[in-house]
């Protein structure tokens, strides 16, 4: 049932319906955050799901993950950041993704270097840290 949710994605209203009865808050966050571009009751949503579920687990990176890819905040990468000790590659990713898209160079090969040393199995990664050192 979580698989053929996940296949839905494309399709938000069905895989809306899954999500919430499975009760499956990290990939509900997931189609409201897909769906805000065209719904933004959904992007409302998203927030308020992940503000319940940061009370729930303010200590739980991935939560802070979705909320700055909500809000495009860099600071809740930074919490993110915060609560994992400094172990979250993803928030690294999405704060060195944000660095490079304001101009950043330095800042986005430091942070795509740490982010790459914890998971070296990301793609975009290593173009985008190779494209932060080409742009220096």
């Amino acid at each position: 049932m979580i698989e053929y949710g996940q296949l839905l994605v494309g399709m938000i209203g069905d895989a809306l319906k899954i999500f919430e009865r499975l009760e499956l808050c990290d990939d509900l966050i997931q189609c409201y955050w897909v769906s805000h571009d065209s719904l933004l009751e959904k992007m409302a949503a998203a927030v308020e799901l992940i503000k319940a579920r940061l009370c729930e687990m303010p200590n739980d990176p991935r939560v802070w993950c979705s909320f700055g890819d909500v809000t495009k905040n860099d600071a809740h990468y930074e919490k993110a950041l915060e609560v994992s000790n400094n172990r979250s590659t993803r928030a690294k990713r999405s704060l060195a993704r944000s660095a490079y898209n304001n101009g950043n160079y330095e800042v986005s090969k430091v942070l795509w270097e740490a982010a790459m040393a914890l998971n070296s199995l990301h793609p975009d990664g290593w173009f985008t840290l190779g494209a932060s050192v080409n742009c220096l």
